[in-house]
């Protein structure tokens, strides 16, 4: 009996790989296609906490951020969770007043509920509105305490960019910091854009994008949207990247990054070097080419020219990702707290093809049509 079970599952386990590898998968990233072999320096990594040891190939690692993103340092941590309570331990004081986007993604709202905790003020604004928090500003100066403001630099509920200039013009006499999750723009958007190439050239960012270059700026940004790499930088000035290495809490009490995780990163550096302008490239006609799809069967996304596309189709949502799947393709169902606030998730990478792209298209109107649904 015991045999026959092991069969079985080893058969089951066997038709579901053959399923899973005809799946056209639009649920998962890195958005520019990256794929590398990497090899582990020596056969056993040191042990030896980064708090008290300077890592090379972080340093390596690091040389290599902030030519891309254009700031004076960098440094690395597991992810962007880690990464802000970094910030959190080294320039968040219990004098400083927080101004959190009330958009924001959630792991910037645990940040500023953590060093709430502490004893720093927390105030929210409205999305994208910085006249909002004006005069609150001024009166948090007047109070003598720092102002710093949270946001990310794309808001993944509209999918516009954030008026970080606007930002920074607010801050500007004051000793104030702007924190910027820029994990959507990271690898995406780049310096000098153009027709050619509205995404930019480099992937360094959003502050690469729009030109803006201050040390009141401090990026966290994932490599894993769109390099496919499990770590997350954080960068700006020498003196706050000095501080953060120093008294970072997340450094001193949570495991570094792996020797894997920064090979793998390093690779991912250098392949952009190599091909991330025509990957970056390729992306962009690959999401115009599903939004002219889409268009022509009366669909409509919300996400503009970035690679995750956002599909509304009311209470039929639900039906069509599973109809989707069924057809085999593999995209996200969101916002799954209420019916009417659900949404299917497209993420498009570089490596999709037209057909791809068309085969999802088609599906999309059977699954509809099957459905009786109207798209939102």
């Amino acid at each position: 009996m015991a045999s026959l079970q092991g069969a079985a599952a080893i058969s089951l386990l066997v038709n579901w790989q053959k399923v899973a590898e005809a799946m056209v998968d639009f649920s998962c990233t890195p958005y520019l296609g990256f794929k590398w072999s990497y090899s582990i320096r020596g056969s056993v990594a040191s042990s030896t906490s980064r708090s008290l040891q300077s890592d090379p190939p972080e340093c390596h690692l690091a040389a290599m951020c902030c030519e891309l993103q254009g700031f004076e340092a960098s440094t690395f941590a597991r992810s962007t969770l880690h990464a802000l309570f970094d910030i959190a331990g080294a320039i968040v004081s219990s004098s400083a007043h927080l101004f959190l986007e009330d958009a924001a993604y959630p792991i910037l709202k645990w940040f500023a509920g953590s060093v709430s905790a502490h004893g720093a003020l927390i105030s929210s604004f409205n999305h994208h509105d910085y006249s909002s928090f004006e005069s609150a500003l001024q009166q948090t100066l007047c109070d003598g305490k720092q102002p710093i403001i949270l946001c990310d630099s794309i808001c993944s509920g509209c999918w516009q960019i954030a008026p970080l200039r606007r930002y920074i013009d607010v801050l500007q006499d004051s000793e104030g910091i702007l924190i910027v999750d820029d994990t959507h723009a990271f690898g995406i958007l780049g310096h000098e854009p153009d027709n050619t190439c509205p995404y930019g050239y480099g992937g360094g960012g959003v502050g690469q994008w729009i030109g803006l270059t201050t040390p009141r700026l401090v990026t966290v940004a994932s490599l894993a949207k769109a390099f496919g790499v499990p770590i997350a930088a954080i960068s700006g000035s020498s003196g706050i990247i000095q501080k953060i290495e120093s008294s970072g809490g997340a450094r001193l009490h949570c495991s570094p990054p792996s020797i894997v995780d920064f090979d793998m990163a390093e690779a991912a550096f250098q392949q952009n070097q190599q091909i991330g302008d025509v990957r970056r490239a390729a992306l962009y006609s690959r999401v115009v080419e599903f939004r002219e799809g889409i268009g022509q069967i009366g669909i409509t996304s919300l996400g503009g020219f970035l690679p995750a596309q956002y599909l509304r189709f009311g209470a039929s949502t639900r039906y069509i990702h599973a109809k989707l799947l069924s057809d085999g393709y593999h995209t996200l169902l969101v916002g799954t707290e209420t019916s009417s606030g659900e949404a299917i998730v497209v993420l498009i990478r570089s490596d999709h093809s037209s057909e791809d792209l068309d085969g999802l298209t088609q599906a999309l109107d059977n699954a509809i049509c099957s459905a009786g649904a109207q798209p939102l």
